[in-house]
C-alpha cells in the first residue's frame, strides 16, 4: 500500500502525509502524553500500543522531555511486531506477518524510516510482546469490565498488564488504550470462549 501511495506521490505531484513517520504527526500524538501529565502530574509509567511508532514516539518524547524518570513501555503482538525486531537487531529489518487480532498494528517499517526508529530507540525504556491469548483476554475484559469495544491493537497495553507480562507494584500507570475498529460479531464470539 505504502509503495502504491508513493507511486500515486509522484504521479499527480501530490504531498504525502506518512501514517506515522512524520514528525506533525509524532508531535500531534505527544499532545496525549502532554494531556497525561496534566491530569496526571505524578506518572510513573506510560504504556502504549506500538507498530510504525509514530503514537509511542509523540507520547514518549513529550513524557521523558518534561520527566526523564517516567517510564515508556511499548506493546507489540508476538505475531509480526516489525518495531520490536529492529530495534533487537538495531536496524530496520523485515519480519514475517502472520494473521493477528492486532491487525491494525500489523504492516513492516518502510526502509526510509527516518523519525520513528531513532525516537523510539532513545525514549522507550522498554518493549513486551503478548500473546493472541492475552491480547482476546484484554478485548473481552475491556468490554465486560469497562464496557469498552477496544480492537485487538488497542487492546494490546490492557493485555500486557493483565498478562503479567509487565510488573508494576504500587505504581501509577497509564495505558493507551486506542482503537474500537473490531467486528461486533467476532468479538462477541472471542467474548464467549474467552474467560475474563
Amino acid at each position: 500500500a505504502m509503495a502504491h501511495a508513493d507511486e500515486l506521490r509522484h504521479e499527480r505531484n501530490l504531498t504525502m502525509v506518512h501514517p506515522f513517520d512524520d514528525p506533525l504527526v509524532i508531535a500531534g500524538q505527544g499532545t496525549i502524553g502532554l494531556e497525561l501529565l496534566e491530569e496526571w502530574p505524578q506518572l510513573d509509567t506510560v504504556v502504549v500500543p506500538l507498530s510504525g511508532g509514530g503514537l509511542l514516539a509523540g507520547i514518549a518524547l513529550a513524557l521523558k522531555t518534561a520527566d526523564a524518570g517516567i517510564r515508556t513501555v511499548g506493546v507489540s503482538m508476538e505475531r509480526g511486531a516489525a518495531m520490536v525486531e529492529s530495534l533487537k537487531a538495531g536496524r530496520l529489518v523485515e519480519i514475517v506477518e502472520e494473521p493477528t487480532l492486532a491487525d491494525a498494528l500489523a504492516g513492516g517499517l518502510n526502509p526510509d524510516n527516518t523519525y520513528t526508529f531513532p525516537l523510539i530507540r532513545q525514549y522507550v525504556d522498554e518493549t513486551v510482546l503478548v500473546s493472541e491469548e492475552d491480547i482476546t483476554r484484554a478485548m473481552a475484559f475491556a468490554l465486560t469490565e469497562h464496557h469498552q469495544v477496544v480492537e485487538g491493537g488497542g487492546a494490546v497495553g490492557l493485555a500486557a498488564l493483565l498478562s503479567e507480562k509487565l510488573k508494576l507494584p504500587g505504581q501509577r500507570v497509564a495505558v493507551a488504550v486506542s482503537g474500537g475498529n473490531v467486528d461486533i460479531a467476532k468479538l462477541m464470539k472471542l467474548i464467549q470462549s474467552t474467560p475474563v
